[in-house]
C-alpha cells in the first residue's frame, strides 16, 4: 500500500483529500504547515506528496526546494488556486498540478498516474538490479578465462582487458603446445552487452576444442571456428587475429580475419605486421570456402622483439581512425623498450584521452628465443645439416657471440661422436643466459672421459687435436656421465679474447 503525504493548512480541504485517498486504498497522513510535513517526511516512507502552494509558516515553494535537494525525494502533485506559479514549481521538480476546487475523479486519476508510474519504475530497478547482477557475474566469469601470465622464459606476455560495459565482446588468450610452441589471438565481436558476450563465450569454446584437438595451422584454426560460428553470427560479425609462434625458429604465423594488424617492436621501430594481399574478411562475412592457407603471412622474430595485438576500441574513439592508428605506433614505438606487462599498463593510458568508446583488449609478447633444443641421428650429414641450423639460430640473437667458431666447436665434437663415439643419436640444447651461451652435447655410447689436460695436447704430435681445438674455442669445456649416457658441456661467453690457433 502506497503512503500518501497531504501537506494542506486548510482543515476541510485537508480531510476531504484525506477521505478521498483513503477510500481509494492509500494509507495517507496529514501535515497542517510546511515544517510539520518536513518532519514526516524525515521519519516516514513516503511515495507521494500532495502540497499546497500557500502554507501558514514557510511557503510549498520552500518545502518543494528543500524535498528536491535531498538525493532521494518522492513525487509531488501541487495544491493550488492559481496556475501563475506552477512555471516556478515544475521548474523545482514538481511533477504534476491540482487546480483548487478540484473533483473527486480529476485528483484521483492524477494521483492514481503518478503511483502508477513509480510502480513501473520500481519493477524497472528492480529488473536492472537483477540484469545488473547477471552481468556481473557473467563479467567475472569472462575474467577467469583470462591469460595465465606464463613462467617461460623464452615468452614474456601482457595484456590489456577493459570492457566499455560490466561484460566485453573482446576475447584474447594464449596457449603453449605440447611441442613447447604458442597459439595465441585476439578478436572483437561486433555489438555490446550481454549479447556479444554469450558469442565470445561460444567462440572463445570453439577455439579451445580446436586447440585441445592438435590444430596448430592458423588458418585451419580460423576455417573451422568459421564453420562453427557462421550460423551463430547472423546480427554479428567477428575481426580475429591468431598466430602461431615457433620458439626453437622465431617463425612467427599470422592469419588475420578483418582485424587492425600487429605490430612488432624491435630496437625502438615498429613495423606493420600486414601484406594486403593476405588480409580476409572478419567471420560471418568472409566465405568459408575462401579461408585457405595463402591468408597466412610469415614473420621472422629476433631476441628481445615485442608483438603486440590490439583491438580497434584502442583508437577508433579518436576523430580519424587512420590517424589515431598512427598515433598508436608512434606511442608504441616510444614504449618499445618497456616489457610487455608495462605495455600494456601504458599504452592505454597514452591513447584514453577524453574516453574510451569499445571495448579495449591489448595482448603483448615478448620473445627471446633463449633456448634451442634438437635430437638427430648420429650421422656426418646430419651433423653438418645441425651445425648450419645452429649458425642460422646463433646470428638471428643478434647478440655478441662469434656463431662460427660455436658451430665449429659442435662440429668438431659431434663428429668426433659419429666417428668414435658408437651412438645412435646425438642431443643438443643450446641456452642464452645474461653473459654466455651454454652448449650441452648429449651422447648414448660407452663411458668416456676428456684428456686431464687439453692444454698440454700437442695438435701437431698428438691425437685428440679436435679436443684441442674445442678448448681453445670455449670459455670451459666438460665431458662428464650422467644417467647412462655422456654430457658435454660447453660454456662460451659474449665477449671473448681468443687465443690465436698456432699451425
Amino acid at each position: 500500500m502506497e503512503h500518501i503525504l497531504i501537506v494542506e493548512d486548510h482543515p476541510d480541504t485537508g480531510i476531504l483529500i484525506d477521505r478521498f485517498l483513503h477510500q481509494a486504498g492509500y494509507q495517507v497522513s496529514l501535515a497542517s504547515s510546511g515544517i510539520e510535513g518536513l518532519k514526516i517526511l524525515r521519519k516516514e516512507a513516503i511515495d507521494l506528496v500532495l502540497l499546497d502552494i500557500q502554507l501558514p509558516d514557510i511557503t510549498g515553494m520552500e518545502v518543494l526546494a528543500l524535498l528536491k535537494a535531498q538525493p532521494q525525494s518522492p513525487p509531488v502533485i501541487m495544491l493550488t488556486a492559481s496556475s501563475g506559479e506552477l512555471a516556478e514549481a515544475f521548474a523545482l521538480g514538481a511533477q504534476d498540478y491540482v487546480l483548487k476546487p478540484f473533483n473527486k475523479r480529476e485528483l484521483l486519476a492524477r494521483v492514481s498516474s503518478i503511483i502508477n508510474t513509480q510502480r513501473h519504475l520500481r519493477a524497472i530497478k528492480k529488473l536492472n538490479q537483477a540484469l545488473q547482477a547477471d552481468r556481473e557475474l557473467a563479467g567475472q566469469v569472462q575474467r577467469l578465462f583470462l591469460p595465465k601470465l606464463t613462467q617461460d622464459p623464452a615468452v614474456q606476455i601482457g595484456y590489456t582487458y577493459l570492457p566499455l560495459e560490466t561484460v566485453s565482446g573482446d576475447l584474447l588468450d594464449i596457449k603453449k603446445l605440447e611441442s613447447g610452441n604458442y597459439l595465441f589471438y585476439l578478436g572483437d565481436v561486433s555489438g555490446h552487452g550481454v549479447h556479444a558476450a554469450l558469442l565470445v563465450a561460444a567462440i572463445k569454446t570453439h577455439l579451445d576444442t580446436l586447440f585441445e584437438a592438435g590444430e596448430t595451422q592458423p588458418w585451419q584454426i580460423m576455417r573451422g571456428l568459421a564453420l562453427h560460428m557462421n550460423p551463430l553470427l547472423k546480427q554479428h560479425y567477428l575481426t580475429l587475429i591468431l598466430g602461431h609462434l615457433n620458439l626453437q625458429t622465431g617463425k612467427l604465423t599470422l592469419c588475420n580475419a578483418g582485424h587492425p594488424p600487429g605490430l612488432l617492436l624491435r630496437q625502438g621501430q615498429v613495423q606493420l605486421l600486414d601484406q594486403p594481399d593476405k588480409g580476409a574478411m572478419p567471420i560471418g562475412i568472409q566465405p568459408i570456402e575462401t579461408i585457405h592457407p595463402e591468408m597466412e603471412t610469415h614473420w621472422q622474430l629476433r631476441t628481445e622483439d615485442r608483438l603486440l595485438l590490439c583491438s580497434d576500441g584502442l583508437f577508433e574513439h579518436q576523430i580519424s581512425e587512420v590517424s589515431a592508428f598512427t598515433r598508436l605506433t608512434q606511442r608504441a614505438a616510444e614504449h618499445a623498450a618497456l616489457s610487455p606487462e608495462a605495455l600494456c599498463r601504458e599504452l592505454p593510458e597514452r591513447m584514453r584521452g577524453q574516453g574510451f568508446q569499445d571495448d579495449v583488449s591489448l595482448l603483448a609478447i615478448g620473445f627471446q628465443m633463449r633456448v634451442r633444443k634438437n635430437s638427430i641421428p648420429a650421422s656426418l650429414s646430419q651433423v653438418e645439416a645441425e651445425m648450419y641450423a645452429l649458425t642460422d639460430w646463433l646470428q638471428a640473437q643478434e647478440l655478441a657471440f662469434n656463431s662460427q667458431e660455436i658451430a665449429l666447436a659442435w662440429l668438431e665434437y659431434a663428429n668426433n661422436l659419429v666417428i668414435h663415439g658408437q651412438t645412435q643419436t646425438i642431443d643438443l640444447e643450446a641456452s642464452i643466459s645474461a653473459e654466455s651461451l651454454e652448449l650441452k652435447i648429449r651422447d648414448f655410447g660407452p663411458d668416456w672421459e676428456l684428456p686431464p689436460c687439453p692444454e698440454a695436447i700437442d695438435p701437431m704430435q698428438d691425437s685428440g687435436r679436435g679436443l684441442w681445438l674445442i678448448d681453445k674455442l670455449c670459455q670451459s669445456f666438460e665431458v662428464k656421465r650422467e644417467g647412462g649416457s655422456n654430457l658435454a658441456v660447453m660454456l662460451f661467453s659474449r665477449v671473448q679474447e681468443k687465443v690465436a690457433l698456432k699451425g
